[in-house]
């Protein structure tokens, strides 16, 4: 028997303070949300090697922002959107956060 996931699934990962719901490939988280810290933030798009990767949307209620657009290991980078709680927004270029 294979113990790898592999499909969709929930998983409660830190002691249960985060918590991804999503598909999972090859043992590794693929696409989906992941919240964490107390859902105080969360992250919903595609993953590698179990880090945010390609499209997708993080937002932090914490400190005030979200932003939408490409990842690469877990930073933005590309062409994204951040908005912050005043509504203030930057539409344009990121590189590695």
């Amino acid at each position: 028997m294979n113990d790898k996931k592999h499909g969709k699934g929930v998983e409660l990962l830190e002691s249960g303070t985060h918590k991804f719901e999503g598909t999972f490939l090859n043992n590794s988280m693929d696409e989906g949300t992941l919240t964490f810290d107390g859902g105080k933030k969360f992250y919903r798009g595609k993953f590698k090697d179990n880090k945010f990767e390609g499209e997708g949307h993080y937002e932090d209620k914490e400190k005030g922002f979200s932003y939408k657009g490409p990842f690469k290991e877990d930073k933005f980078d590309g062409q994204g959107k951040l908005v912050m709680k005043d509504l203030s927004y930057y539409h344009g270029a990121f590189m590695k956060g």
